[in-house]
């Protein structure tokens, strides 16, 4: 009875091995919160989440307007030196793709995707 329980533990850890995403160093070592640096003539903090996982959570709060905020889920990885994050659509903003290039404390925006603002820089400082 021990040995088969035994063999079914080592069979669950061996599938769930496959399943469960693995953490680089590299994404370990970027994980955490990034606020956009401000922009001109916009009342709006925009929060970026990255956790070691390979999730990410975007929140948009428009300062003095109601809905307060937007969260946007989904997923990141390092490619090439660049953070690649693809976001779902949700109330209030449609689905995202970037391409952000990675420096000391901040990540740089360098491809834009097709958003209304999508021509704008962002620089997200850690904090």
């Amino acid at each position: 009875m021990n040995q088969r329980m035994t063999i079914g533990a080592v069979v669950l850890l061996i599938a769930a091995s496959g399943v469960i995403p693995h953490s680089s160093p590299e994404m370990a070592a970027l994980a955490g919160s990034y606020t956009l640096l401000s922009r001109a003539n916009v009342d709006q903090r925009i929060t970026l989440v990255l956790v070691k996982d390979g999730s990410a959570k975007l929140t948009t709060e428009a300062l003095g307007e109601k809905p307060a905020s937007t969260t946007q889920m989904g997923v990141w990885n390092v490619e090439g030196g660049a953070v690649k994050l693809a976001l779902t659509a949700s109330s209030g903003a449609g689905a995202r793709q970037m391409t952000l290039s990675i420096q000391e404390d901040s990540l740089v925006r360098i491809e834009n995707d097709s958003t209304p603002e999508g021509g704008e820089n962002w620089t997200f400082r850690r904090r």
